[in-house]
C-alpha cells in the first residue's frame, strides 16, 4: 500500500489451494453401484455429478450419458441422453426390466465450474 507517498509492505498472507476434485456420477442415492425399484426410478428427476468429500459448494453439471441395459432375456439396448434428465423413454425402458436385470449409466460427461468437460466413472443399477 501506499502511504505518505512511500511503499509499505503489508505483510504476507498465505491461502491454501484445495483442487477441485473429480465428480462421481450419481442417482438417487447410488454412487457407483446400487439397487433401485422400477418406482425408485420413475421418481428420479436425473443424473447428477456429485463432489464427495468437498468443502465448498461448486456445481458440476451432467451434460450427456449413455443408458445400456442387457435383461436376462438377452434383449440389449443403448440409449443416448443429452443433458441430465431420467427421460420418459428412460423410464418406459427401465419399466420393461426384470428383477436383477442391471442398467449401466456410462459416456457421462459433466461440466464443473471451471468450464471444462470430465468423464464420470460410469453408475450401474440393478434392478429389484
Amino acid at each position: 500500500t501506499m502511504e505518505n507517498g512511500e511503499k509499505r509492505n503489508m505483510g504476507v498472507i498465505s491461502f491454501r489451494v484445495k483442487r477441485v476434485p473429480k465428480p462421481v456420477a450419481k442417482i438417487g442415492e447410488i454412487i457407483g453401484a446400487g439397487k433401485m425399484s422400477k418406482g425408485e426410478f420413475e421418481a428420479q428427476n436425473g443424473l447428477f455429478a456429485h463432489y464427495e468429500d468437498f468443502d465448498f459448494e461448486a456445481a458440476c453439471k451432467v451434460t450427456s450419458f449413455k443408458m445400456s441395459y442387457q435383461s436376462q432375456g438377452g434383449l440389449y439396448a443403448e440409449i443416448m441422453v443429452k443433458g441430465n434428465s431420467i427421460t420418459d423413454e428412460l423410464k418406459r425402458t427401465f419399466k420393461k426390466l426384470k428383477r436383477n436385470d442391471v442398467v449401466s449409466f456410462e459416456e457421462i460427461k459433466a461440466v464443473g465450474p471451471d468450464g471444462i468437460s470430465v468423464s464420470l466413472s460410469p453408475l450401474t443399477v440393478k434392478v429389484k
